[in-house]
Order: structure tokens, then sequence, then C-alpha cells
């Protein structure tokens, strides 16, 4: 079964502030969360943003011109956890700080620190103003994924007087939030349940090239990896020490025979 997200929270800080305080939302236990954060006006150069009890994965805050930044976060909790987290500039004051809460179902890994195998590439990019009008504003493609059952993300941001648009092919939108001025006019969260390196929107009007985003695969729980169940057979093997050998000898290698076929 593909791997999905759930829908958080998101919001925007007023203007000139250096830090904003997230709406409450729960990530439930054993779940891989993220936060997109998409920073303007600070700088140059343009501060990385913190946020407490949460980690930014290699390459995963990419700054675009002298003062536009996005960033993605991540979390695993061992239960659920309620909160409303900061999201702190260093005192380097910006036009806006918008943000996006969202988890993945169980389908995600969730293994290493805070989730860190869940992330298996990200990749910011965008461009500064132009005077040319886009209207597909794509981010730069991610490479290769490390395999074809692992779904893919990203946020787009796009500034001044442009139309947010739409998501691209074969995307399936789970975030907008228009906040209609300032360099973060609004900004899409899309995601796809399979493999696709290429992020872009579709239908942007006047948006003068300027955009960022940042695009991540996921790492799907490998097919038959985990827990294997014991046959069904060994349940009505038992009694003296020659029946239970021979039951190992068989679930050693019905196991063998499990794993080989979904290697």
């Amino acid at each position: 079964m593909a791997s999905s997200p759930t829908f958080l929270t998101s919001g925007v800080s007023g203007e000139g502030v250096s830090s904003v305080v997230m709406n409450s939302f729960t990530l439930p236990a054993n779940r891989l969360g993220m936060i997109y954060v998409i920073t303007a006006g600070g700088g140059p150069p343009s501060n990385v943003p913190t946020i407490s009890g949460w980690t930014v994965p290699p390459n995963g805050s990419a700054p675009v011109g002298d003062a536009r930044r996005a960033t993605v976060f991540h979390r695993v909790s061992g239960t659920d956890v309620t909160e409303g987290p900061t999201i702190d500039c260093a005192g380097q004051a910006q036009s806006f700080i918008q943000y996006f809460a969202l988890h993945w179902d169980a389908n995600a890994v969730i293994t290493g620190t805070n989730g860190a195998n869940g992330i298996v590439q990200c990749l910011g990019s965008g461009n500064v103003h132009s005077p040319s009008v886009n209207a597909t504003p794509t981010l730069n493609a991610l490479a290769a994924f490390a395999h074809a059952n692992n779904p893919t993300i990203s946020a787009i941001n796009i500034g001044f007087q442009s139309d947010v648009g739409d998501v691209g092919g074969g995307f399936t939108e789970l975030a907008r939030r228009d906040f209609g001025g300032g360099q973060n006019k609004g900004t899409i969260v899309q995601y796809k349940t399979t493999n696709d390196t290429v992020h872009e929107l579709t239908g942007c009007t006047n948006s003068q090239d300027m955009f960022i985003g940042m695009a991540v695969e996921i790492a799907h729980v490998a097919v038959g990896i985990g827990v294997v169940p014991q046959p069904p057979a060994l349940r009505r093997w038992t009694g003296s020490a020659w029946v239970t050998a021979r039951a190992r000898r068989f679930e050693s290698n019905w196991i063998a025979a499990r794993l080989r076929r979904h290697a």
C-alpha cells in the first residue's frame, strides 16, 4: 500500500517578526511528522529557522536570492504529542513566516534519530525576480528514487503579484494558503504516492519567475521486511524434541523463502 500524508495545520506570521508560534496540532505516535517553513525578507543571508524538538535533514534548508528560504523539518515520537511550537529565525526580522505541518501514515519509515531514515533526499530551489512570466514554476529535479514505492512531496511558494495556480501533473494538493501580499504571495503543498523527480505548479499568472520550494523523497516501508508471521503449520507441531527440531527447520526454510520473494 502506498504511503500518504495527513494535513495538520498551517499559518502565517505578521510582518516584521523574527519568530511565530504555530497553531496547536497533535502528532500521532510513531508517525513521521514534517513541517514546511517558508521565510522571506530576512538577510542577506537569511537565517535557517529552528523549531525545538524538530530536525532539519541534510539539504533540508535552501536560500534563494538574498532573502528567501525554504526549510523542512521532521520528527517522530513514541507517544502522541500535542504542541504549538515556535519557529525562530534567530532575531532576524522577516516579511512573513509561513508554515505547514503534516504527518505520514504507518507505511513511512520512522527509524533513525527523529525519523531521519524516513527522509531519503531533499532539494530546495527556485528563482528570483525577473521580467518574464512563468506559468509553470519548476523546482530543480530530484535524483533518481531509491525505491519504486517511495512517495514524494513538495511545498512551492510564489512571490509578489502572482496567482498561486494549481498542482503539477499527477500530484494531489494537501494544503494551500493564499496570503495576498508581500514577498510570500502564497504556497501549495502537494504530494504523489509514487516516484516523481519533477515538482512544479501549473496555471500561475504574473509570477515573474519568483518562486521557491523544497521537494522531498519519503522512504516507504519495504514489503516483506519486519515481523514475519509464523507459518500456520507450526502451531500444530508440539510434543517431542524430534518434532520441535523439525518445526524449527521448517520455520527457517519458510522465512528464508518468504524474504527471497520480497527481495
